[in-house]
């Protein structure tokens, strides 16, 4: 009994170790290592990827009206994508909450217009949040009905200990409720299951994206056949690119751009889980095993 003793405490402690703070932190940064070595020297091509329409500093320069009052240029935008005619697409802003037609006539009916029009081509996905509180942000009721069945989901993340994005999950809710999120129902309304599971980072190029106001400026001059080759049959995302806006911490630098270290623009986040979704590239998470 005494020779079984000390294997028996060492197997033991092997177990009580795994299970430490500092050891598990440690194999979060090794799972950070092998992504950035493997994107470095072994990268690997995807054959359905995800175009980015990015809202950057000079977008801002070039809209007079604050960004609560984009609804014409959304609208219009909406309508550009109808033309291109994409696989889906998701927007990460939330819309506003209330009419600003008494302050800018026609907003709502060129946004309601511009949403209509995509949805007719393809599925419209608009991205929720919620408030310090935990609150549901609400979003003007006729732009979610004219978007239709399933189209909201929570640009949420769950993080890991260390307050890094790396895996996918939509029971993150109280008691793990179910969380439908931005990526999740993309992917659904796009006929994939979401799996949950760890994020594969090593795929895929470093996204570039088109600036919100360059297709417009594109499609102002004509150039549709320019835009249709960038977009048809494409999955989009429409989200801020801005340095310190929605900015996620995640393992490796996802943009071609530069951003603050250690984080990056969430709608390149949705990109890389949506990515994952497309391309069957979402791995189970090793503590799920």
């Amino acid at each position: 009994m005494r020779r079984l003793l000390p294997p028996v405490l060492l197997a033991l402690a092997a177990v009580l170790i795994t299970h430490l703070p500092l050891t598990r932190h440690l194999d979060l940064k090794l799972l950070d290592m092998q992504f950035r070595f493997l994107r470095d020297y072994f990268p690997r091509d995807i054959s359905r990827d995800v175009v980015i329409i990015g809202v950057n500093d000079d977008t801002f320069a070039a809209f007079p009206e604050p960004q609560a009052l984009w609804h014409k240029h959304f609208g219009r935008l909406f309508q550009v994508l109808a033309g291109a005619r994409p696989a889906a697409v998701g927007v990460d802003f939330v819309l506003p909450d209330r009419s600003v037609n008494s302050i800018m006539p026609g907003a709502d009916q060129a946004l309601l217009a511009g949403i209509l029009a995509l949805r007719k081509v393809a599925p419209v996905v608009l991205g929720i949040t919620v408030d310090p509180d935990g609150k549901l942000k609400r979003i003007y009721p006729p732009f979610v009905s004219v978007a239709g069945p399933d189209s909201t989901g929570y640009a949420l993340w769950a993080t890991d200990p260390d307050g890094l994005v790396r895996r996918y999950d939509e029971h993150f809710a109280e008691r793990g409720g179910f969380v439908p999120t931005l990526a999740g129902t993309l992917a659904r309304r796009l006929g994939v299951e979401p799996r949950e599971g760890l994020i594969d980072y090593s795929v895929g190029k470093s996204f570039e994206y088109v600036p919100l106001h360059q297709v417009l400026e594109w499609a102002g001059r004509g150039e549709a056949s320019r835009i249709g080759a960038l977009l048809e049959g494409k999955t989009v995302l429409i989200g801020t690119v801005q340095p310190f806006v929605d900015q996620i911490a995640v393992p490796l630098n996802l943009s071609s751009s530069e951003f603050p270290a250690g984080q990056t623009p969430g709608v390149l986040v949705h990109a890389q889980a949506l990515r994952g979704f497309l391309n069957d590239r979402i791995m189970l998470a090793r503590d799920e095993n």
